[in-house]
């Protein structure tokens, strides 16, 4: 009974282990969500801008940023809003990912996405290419 129970908890602390990594597949259909959805704060913070950005890049980087974000969410008013995000295909790798979405349409249009990810200090951000 004991060696029982000692499993059991192995395997419950193994499944919560696992459940505390976002993947990059998720991280990759929230950012489709906040673009559309015009929340820069949520897609900033999931952007990987690289690691030696001045001050003033960042500055230049959150301006552009801030341009797709108004394009996407006019974009997605004029179909109706998003109705749904597929994943089409993943490939991840150890610290890489590439994600290609398909993104649905309240007015039945549809568009596809890939999006590049790197894994950075435990976290998946979407990079920009």
């Amino acid at each position: 009974m004991r060696i029982f129970k000692i499993g059991l908890l192995l395997l419950l602390w193994a499944f919560i282990i696992g459940c505390g990594e976002v993947s990059p597949q998720k991280v990759a259909v929230s950012f489709i969500e906040d673009l559309y959805n015009g929340d820069s704060k949520s897609v900033i913070k999931k952007l990987y801008f690289g690691e030696k950005l001045t001050k003033d890049d960042m500055t230049i980087a959150e301006g552009k940023v801030g341009m797709w974000i108004s394009e996407a969410k006019v974009k997605s008013s004029k179909q109706g809003g998003i109705k749904s995000i597929e994943i089409i295909e993943s490939d991840v790798k150890e610290n890489e990912a590439k994600v290609k979405l398909k993104i649905n349409f309240k007015n039945g249009n549809d568009d596809t996405t890939n999006l590049s990810l790197i894994k950075q200090d435990g976290k998946w951000l979407v990079t920009i290419k």
